[in-house]
């Protein structure tokens, strides 16, 4: 949590002591502390009340059930077999929030990158993919960790689907903006984009069409703007 180097400095003596006559050695100890600057975003927040509700939630579900076996078990290696059982299922099932995430609805398989890195993680259609952005590392007088700490980088992120790529700029401005359309030239047909706040998580949302119903006696033609671009629909 530090954003910058916290100093303290400790001095410490031994001798005879100076208040009372007597021939007993003294300690004395004289602590110094500079002040100390902290800082931490929401989502730091958000994440720890999740971690500390499901904890508590199932560690009494947890204790519950072991109280249960434990009446019926009698020998002692059965016992710490269901001891190691249950610490590892508590660790696989200790999930913290995650801030952000994609959702592909447009019936097409595709990938995708966060922000710089060149790693493409798979994203199969009709699938939710959690994810956060990573902090860079910094340097700093006796080195500098910032945890939970906001991301000072735009949250960017790219889909690729068949030859076409998507990008998204930053996750956090695109929050309640018009729809996008992206036009992809291997499956002939069209992609939208659109980013909305769910909860406490930020969703892009993939989707591959939209239903429109004429109940008007005029006939008319559809168009979608994307990609700086007009594409016509037909009628």
């Amino acid at each position: 949590f530090l954003t910058s180097p916290w100093e303290i400095t400790l001095n410490g003596s031994r001798g005879p002591q100076s208040r009372f006559h007597s021939k007993r050695m003294s300690s004395t100890f004289d602590i110094e502390s500079n002040p100390c600057h902290i800082s931490f975003s929401e989502h730091f927040l958000v994440s720890a009340g999740a971690a500390s509700r499901m904890w508590s939630v199932y560690s009494g579900a947890t204790k519950q059930a072991t109280h249960l076996v434990e009446e019926k078990v009698k020998d002692d290696l059965s016992k710490r077999r269901l001891s190691r059982s249950m610490a590892a299922h508590a660790a696989r099932s200790l999930i913290t929030t995650l801030p952000y995430a994609i959702e592909n609805h447009s019936g097409i398989n595709a990938m995708y990158s966060i922000y710089d890195d060149p790693t493409q993680h798979p994203l199969r259609k009709s699938s939710t993919q959690f994810f956060q952005f990573e902090l860079f590392p910094e340097r700093g007088t006796g080195g500098v960790r910032k945890y939970g700490q906001d991301v000072k980088h735009k949250k960017s992120l790219t889909i690729y689907i068949g030859k076409a790529e998507i990008s998204i700029d930053d996750m956090d401005s695109e929050v309640q903006k018009p729809r996008s359309a992206h036009y992809i030239s291997d499956y002939k047909t069209h992609v939208f984009t659109s980013v909305v706040k769910r909860g406490n998580s930020t969703v892009l949302h993939l989707s591959s069409h939209v239903e429109m119903y004429n109940s008007s006696s005029l006939p008319f033609r559809i168009a979608v703007l994307g990609d700086d671009k007009v594409h016509d629909l037909g009628i």
